[in-house]
Parts: structure tokens; C-alpha cells; sequence
């Protein structure tokens, strides 16, 4: 079975201020945001089979508005290898313990979904910068591995305020 795997960088998070940085919520305008994609997978017909979340709570929010639109009662996997300090290579070694199938989500943060993107398309000349909210969808041969995948999608919700 081939891999589709989208990657998405969580919502809009209110300002860090002096608080926790793992604890930053979701902003109104993030959360709206996230709704509008997760009414394009509805409206694509899009069921994740997996998804896997950063343990930061804003890519957590992110993960459970979609999750709840597109398939509700799947379980969402918190990966450390999310957390954007982390190298691709990292983050593929872990999804490879799962020996992912069908269609995957992952929820995570910028730079690394950026340099994922780069590190699974093969082009490392290519600067993959996702906004708030954005996505951008590969299909993937099996192994996961560098040169892989080809993408296919980018989404971004353009005007939602």
C-alpha cells in the first residue's frame, strides 16, 4: 500500500510572552484556520489513518480539530521527533518503527516540516517554509528514506481570519 504523507505545521499560537513555550495554546484566529483544512480533507474525502503530533500543545490542538472532523475515535501518537529541533533523519527513523501505510498526518513545527519536505522530495536546493496551518502532501515509496517522495498538494488557508 502506498504512502501519502502530509505534513502540517500546527495553527497560529497565541504569543509566547514570559510563559512556557511547550504551553502556548491555539489563537482564535489558529483554530479557525485549522477548522477550514480540516473542512478541505471533508471535502476531499481525506481519512487519515494515522497521525502522529508533536508533544507541544499547540500542534497537539492542532492534531485533535482534525482528527475530530475527518476520523473521529483515531488515536493521535505524540513523537518527540516532532519538536523542531529535531533532523529529519530522526523523525524518519521513528516513523519507520511504525511502518506507516495509507494516509499519515504528521502535526509538527518549522523548520523541521520544512526540512523534511526537502530531505524526502530530494531537493535539498529547495526551501519548503510552511505558514501557520500550512500543508503540503507527498506521496511516498516504501521505505521512507531521502528522494522518496514527490509532492504532490500544498494547502494554505489563505484569507482565513
Amino acid at each position: 500500500m502506498p504512502l501519502r504523507l502530509d505534513l502540517l505545521r500546527h495553527g497560529d499560537a497565541v504569543p509566547a510572552g514570559t510563559g512556557d513555550d511547550a504551553a502556548r495554546t491555539l489563537s482564535d484566529r489558529g483554530r479557525k484556520a485549522v477548522a477550514w483544512l480540516a473542512q478541505e480533507f471533508v471535502r476531499r474525502r481525506w481519512k487519515p489513518t494515522l497521525v502522529f503530533t508533536s508533544p507541544l500543545r499547540r500542534a497537539r490542538e492542532t492534531a485533535s480539530i482534525l482528527i475530530e472532523a475527518t476520523a473521529p475515535g483515531l488515536t493521535c501518537e505524540v513523537l518527540d521527533e516532532l519538536l523542531p529541533e529535531h533532523e529529519p533523519e530522526e523523525l524518519v527513523e521513528a516513523l519507520r518503527a511504525y511502518d506507516p501505510r495509507g494516509h499519515v498526518v504528521l502535526v509538527g513545527h518549522q523548520p523541521l516540516l520544512g526540512r523534511l519536505a526537502s530531505h524526502l522530495t530530494g531537493d535539498a536546493d529547495s526551501e519548503f517554509r510552511l505558514p501557520a496551518a500550512g500543508l503540503l502532501s507527498l506521496a511516498c515509496a516504501h521505505p521512507l528514506g531521502t528522494g522518496c517522495a514527490a509532492l504532490e498538494l500544498e494547502l494554505y488557508p489563505d484569507g482565513v481570519t
